[in-house]
């Protein structure tokens, strides 16, 4: 079981995940908050591995369920009414998909999101760690350095960055997450390369749409809170029109 969750990015590293997995031959199964019903599959199928994006409402009614790959991608503030206003709360659920976990296990994580960073002697944690960032930096074993991706546990692992299908400092940690995931699951390194590259990306995700009289156009309407939209817009290389609504 692969398991992952996070204020945002969620569903383009589960559905990197599964595509990771699915080209290099794996039987997987994609489940949860992406759409399919996991018990529904489990039931009717037969897979090797399962891939499932976890919401923190799922969560909330997780308590023997056991991640053996536990991915959380960040921690800000949303779906804040479910909880009483109350952030710990949120944070609580969403590292409730490391209970259950073994020291077998992995969990992966965002190495420089401050609420993670201050949770992690809070929870108990017996799964091996490993921690993503940006650049180098201690504690990390993923990063990237001098244009080069690199993983270094369990296997090592590199490519170089531009080789990526997924631009953006946001989806620069998704495909680290996947990365990684994919590397414990012990996928061979030229199809991980593979299917990072050729990743075609989500719907309404940052996806491009159409490009008229030189002006691309850009659907990225599931950035529904205000982190999803500044790292949107934080990845645009170029002048910027928004539009947006809401309340």
């Amino acid at each position: 079981m692969v398991c992952i969750t996070g204020s945002n990015g969620k569903t383009t590293t589960t559905s990197l995940i599964y595509h990771i997995f699915k080209s290099a031959g794996l039987n997987v199964g994609l489940a949860g908050n992406i759409g399919n019903s996991l018990a529904l599959q489990v039931a009717t199928e037969q897979h090797d591995y399962y891939v499932i994006e976890l919401s923190s409402f799922q969560l909330d009614n997780m308590y023997n369920f056991r991640a053996n790959i536990a991915v959380l991608m960040n921690i800000t503030p949303d779906h804040l009414d479910r909880y009483d206003h109350c952030m710990q709360k949120y944070v609580d659920a969403k590292f409730r998909i490391t209970q259950n976990q073994t020291p077998e296990d992995a969990f992966i994580f965002w190495n420089d999101d401050p609420i993670i960073k201050r949770e992690l002697d809070k929870h108990g944690l017996r799964a091996h760690l490993y921690p993503f960032a940006a650049v180098k930096e201690d504690g990390a074993i993923a990063y990237v350095e001098d244009g080069e991706v690199e993983i270094n546990e369990p296997i090592a692992f590199n490519m170089e960055q531009e080789e990526l299908a997924l631009h953006g400092t946001h989806n620069l940690y998704n495909s680290l997450a996947a990365g990684i995931s994919a590397n414990l699951a012990g996928i061979r390194k030229e199809y991980i390369r593979k299917a990072l590259s050729d990743f075609k990306g989500v719907e309404h995700r940052l996806e491009k749409v159409a490009t008229v009289r030189g002006v691309s156009f850009i659907n990225d309407s599931k950035a529904t809170n205000v982190n999803s939209c500044w790292y949107a817009l934080q990845s645009m290389t170029g002048k910027t029109v928004l539009i947006l609504g809401g309340k």
